[in-house]
């Protein structure tokens, strides 16, 4: 069975681009909204309800493990100050997470 979360077929079903090293990229291996519940090789998706914005978490999955995270371009767009910091402060992390 084809893992769902593969780099190549994220990003042509989403439309995406990956903001740093794409041969540091971790697999995910589960999906997480909340990142309270974010833990390494996961894939973040930060939704946007009525209390919150999880695109306000997003560092926080990215400390707690998450190797991706999935976002709405527009937000990328706007955020790519942040998004560079975050590669940069968080790529030696995930390369500590990488399991062959």
């Amino acid at each position: 069975m084809m893992n769902p979360f593969q780099l190549s077929r994220l990003l042509s079903l989403s439309d995406g681009y990956v903001f740093g090293n794409p041969e540091l990229f971790v697999e995910p291996s589960d999906v997480c909204i909340d990142s309270r519940k974010a833990a390494p090789k996961t894939l973040f998706v930060p939704l946007k309800g009525e209390r919150t914005d999880g695109h306000l978490h997003i560092e926080s999955a990215l400390k707690a493990g998450s190797s991706a995270v999935l976002v709405m371009r527009e937000w990328a767009d706007r955020h790519v100050e942040s998004l560079s910091e975050w590669v940069n402060s968080y790529e030696a992390l995930f390369s500590r997470w990488m399991i062959p």
